[in-house]
This record gives C-alpha cells, sequence and structure tokens, in this order.
C-alpha cells in the first residue's frame, strides 16, 4: 500500500494522541471562558458517553492470484470499539481501537477531540482521517463493495496525527489539515491535505416531482518525504489479506502530491459514484530515480431492489435503512484500474466486482461479493488472471 495506516503500538499511539490534546488545548484555552456564556444562552447539554463498535466476519474463496502464505479463507475483518463522549454543544472526544488479526495486535485508530466554538469552522486535533476521498471517508459499515477499491486503498492518505479545519453546510462541505507524515511525530515530514465538496437536488428529466442529487467533490494532499525512507505502491486486488501484487519501483522521494475527482448521482434506488487520483512523486536529487507518475480510478452503481434511498449527509454517502421488517435488498457492480507504472517499471491492474448486499436493519448487514481481476506490466506475475468469492457477516451497534 503506497500510504499506510499508523501500525503502531499503543504506547506509540498514545503518544501522538497526548502531543495533539495538548495542542488544541493551547490553542483553545484562551476562547474557552467566552463559549461557557454562549452555551449559557442555548439549552444545556449534559456530558455523554456512547459506546459503539462493529465486528465482520468473512470466508472466501479465491484462484491463485489473490494467494499468499498469509492468505486465510476465514478471517475477523474488522473487531472495533468506540468511545465518544460528548463534553458540551461545543466539545467531544472520541477514541478508537481495533484489533488486527493478520497483524495479531490491538492498535488505536482515532484519538481526536473536536470543537465547535468558531461559528465560521470546525477544529478537529489528534490522529483521524485525513479529508480525502469519497469512498474513503464512507464508513466501513456503509460501502457498498466489500473492500473499499484499489485507488482508495492506493491514494487516500488514511488516519495520521495532524490539525484539521471543517465545516459543514447544506450544499457544500470544505475541510483543510496538517498532518504528520512519519511513524513518529516529526515536524519536517509534514502534510497538508484538504477536500471541499458541493450537492444540490435537480428534478429528473420529465418529472414534475422526482428529484435527484449531483455531488461534486475535489481533493488534494502534498506530502514532504524522507528520501531515506523509500517509498513505492504496494496493493492487494481489493482482497484483504490477499498477495499485495500492484507494485510500483521503489523511489528515494522528497515529495508527493495526490490530486482526487469525485462525482455522485443519486436518484431514488440508483446511486452511481465515482473517483479519479492522480499522483506525482518527486525523487530526490542525489538518488539515481526518476521522477514518476501513477493514477487511478473506479466507478460503481448501486441499486435497491426493495426502493430504499441511500442516505447523504456532509458530503458523504451513508447506509441503506430497511423500510420494511424484512430488511433491504441492493445489488452492486464496481469497475476499476490502477495503474502503478511510469518509468518502464511496476505493474497495471483492472478489478470487475459484483455485489449482493442485504441489510436486515442498522445493527445487521450480509454481503456476497464476487470479483475478477488482472495485472500486467514488468513486474505482473506468471498467473495474472483471477476470481474471488466472499461472503461477509456484519454486526454494529
Amino acid at each position: 500500500m503506497f500510504y499506510k495506516p499508523f501500525n503502531l503500538s499503543i504506547v506509540n499511539n498514545t503518544a501522538q494522541a497526548a502531543f495533539a490534546l495538548s495542542v488544541l488545548t493551547l490553542f483553545t484555552l484562551p476562547a474557552a471562558t467566552a463559549a461557557e456564556s454562549i452555551v449559557e444562552n442555548e439549552a444545556e447539554q449534559k456530558p455523554a458517553l456512547e459506546i459503539s463498535g462493529k465486528v465482520m466476519v468473512d470466508v472466501r474463496q479465491a484462484d491463485d492470484l489473490f494467494l499468499d502464505d498469509d492468505f486465510e479463507d476465514a478471517l475477523l475483518r474488522r473487531l472495533d470499539l468506540t468511545a465518544e463522549y460528548t463534553f458540551s454543544e461545543l466539545w467531544s472526544a472520541e477514541l478508537q481501537v481495533a484489533y488486527d488479526q493478520l497483524e495479531e495486535k490491538i492498535e488505536v485508530k482515532d484519538a481526536s477531540i473536536k470543537s465547535k466554538y468558531f461559528s465560521a469552522f470546525n477544529v478537529t486535533v489528534g490522529q483521524f482521517k485525513e479529508p480525502m476521498g469519497l469512498e474513503y471517508l464512507t464508513s466501513s459499515t456503509k460501502v457498498g463493495a466489500m473492500e473499499r477499491s484499489m485507488a482508495t486503498n492506493t491514494f487516500a492518505p488514511k488516519r495520521n496525527a495532524g490539525i484539521m479545519l471543517s465545516d459543514n453546510q447544506k450544499r457544500y462541505t470544505w475541510a483543510v489539515g496538517v498532518f504528520n507524515n512519519s511513524e513518529y511525530i516529526d515536524f519536517k515530514q509534514t502534510a497538508i491535505t484538504a477536500r471541499a465538496t458541493y450537492n444540490k437536488k435537480f428534478l429528473l428529466p420529465f418529472s414534475q416531482t422526482d428529484k435527484f442529487r449531483l455531488h461534486l467533490g475535489l481533493s488534494a494532499t502534498s506530502r514532504n518525504q524522507d528520501p531515506d525512507d523509500s517509498i513505492r505502491i504496494n496493493e492487494d486486488l481489493e482482497l484483504y489479506g490477499s498477495n499485495s501484487i500492484i507494485e510500483s519501483e521503489k523511489i528515494d522521494a522528497t515529495d508527493q502530491s495526490t490530486t482526487g475527482l469525485e462525482f455522485a448521482f443519486i436518484a431514488e434506488r440508483v446511486v452511481l459514484q465515482g473517483e479519479y487520483f492522480n499522483q506525482k512523486v518527486t525523487a530526490a536529487p542525489d538518488s539515481s530515480d526518476l521522477n514518476s507518475q501513477y493514477d487511478g480510478f473506479y466507478t460503481q452503481m448501486t441499486y435497491t431492489l426493495t426502493g430504499e434511498e441511500m442516505d447523504y449527509k456532509n458530503g458523504k454517502l451513508g447506509g441503506i435503512k430497511p423500510e420494511s421488517d424484512y430488511g433491504a435488498l441492493s445489488l452492486v457492480v464496481r469497475y476499476g484500474e490502477l495503474n502503478a507504472r511510469d518509468n518502464y517499471d511496476g505493474t497495471e491492474a483492472t478489478s470487475l466486482y459484483y455485489g449482493l448486499n442485504y441489510t436486515y436493519s442498522k445493527h445487521l448487514r450480509a454481503q456476497l461479493g464476487y470479483q475478477q481481476a488482472d495485472i500486467s506490466g514488468k513486474n505482473a506475475l506468471l498467473i495474472n488472471q483471477g476470481s474471488a468469492t466472499s461472503l461477509r457477516l456484519q454486526y454494529s451497534f
């Protein structure tokens, strides 16, 4: 994977969280007294703790293209617990802890505090998702396919420690943040990531009442890189824990920049969405490596057989809420490409996914997925085509 999420010990994650909370305290202490006077004029909100979590269990069968020595036919895909504490209308905190079966460890994924003191924007400090990409920012319990696309997994910069300003309005959202771009706190390795979205409802053609929503988004990130830490794309074919066979050349780089475009078309039971990413990597001047450029995209259609409309809020797609006691049934088709090839090195990959999702309630969901994939390029294996079938049972609370 080109950008890896923090695979840190509890100690290291705690250090980052402590650093983040210290920054927030220094940033907002002068405003604390003024904030109290605002709250007095509003309905009092008592402190509240909300606990949530999710469990995902996968059973899958795959061709040799996907297999490696660590491949598991049955896998605990996700097991995490989230605590959200609301201090007042202006302050809240979140802590998410997850267990990774493949790595056999527990890690802190999110540890952040959010302030709504300023009327023009919110402030979030800690470790959390960087604001990039429609599919990446959609919760894993609500994405249409069982796994996010190759393009999203490769180019979205995942969770990092930082500070972010954001705002959500009816028609638009924006977010911009400064993040740490190293496994440990390093002010010389930083990243700036930003996202902006716009949405509006329109009348469907030949209709006086039926409307559709159009979502458009733009995101970008610019990241300083330590040239002593070589980077490369190393991604799997949208099957978690399978062989990471999509590879680029290894580059000693000084910086990298990525731009993403996104759209979504939501019309009653139909949702069309897609994203395109383009990344440029600048090689270190004293290395023999060359500058490189990579890109990827996906397009996806979700069709709800039982008629429900997908939720949409704050520039993100939500899940499907069943309107009957029998649950909701939806079909998903996604096609994606990833080009990790430049300077006569690296691989290219394509993937076609078909899925059937059954949502019984907001707590229970089952997914059945079938995908076909192939790779090509200098680093491609002798076996360059294959398919995989997966079944997932999901419980969230």
